[in-house]
């Protein structure tokens, strides 16, 4: 193992020229805080209605009830909105993460304001679609 290649991780495109066509303005993107608000309310609100949607499911159509059913919807739900949201805002849908990541520095303590007032929004935005 002499000879070891370096791998190079960059755009390439169509012509084979690296980096072409992006702009560093987008891959710098830094989200606002009311798209920050939107998205956690959204996120909140999925996390909530989804989640407990699949609990409440066996008792709607009168399905076998396995010990996993309302986990593997939870589960199922958290990785949809990581995924769909998760790039905006950091998907943290719980007030403990937002703690966690204000005590790491990953956000500042007045945005995270923003983040709370969001999950309580959206959690109370997903509990009225429940119902």
């Amino acid at each position: 193992m002499a000879n070891s290649t370096k791998i190079e991780m960059n755009a390439i495109n169509c012509k084979g020229e690296k980096d072409a066509g992006i702009d560093n303005s987008v891959k710098n993107y830094v989200p606002g805080a009311f798209v920050i608000f939107v998205t956690e309310v959204l996120g909140t609100a999925m996390l909530l209605f989804l989640g407990c949607m699949g609990v409440c499911i066996p008792e709607i159509v009168d399905v076998p009830v396995v010990p996993h059913f309302g986990g593997m919807g939870f589960g199922l739900t958290v990785l949809i909105v990581i995924q769909s949201l998760g790039h905006i805002s950091g998907a943290h849908l719980n007030p403990q993460v937002t703690i966690a990541a204000v005590i790491l520095g990953k956000i500042k303590p007045l945005l995270s304001l923003v983040y709370f007032m969001a999950e309580f929004i959206g959690a109370l935005l997903g509990f009225w679609l429940l119902k």
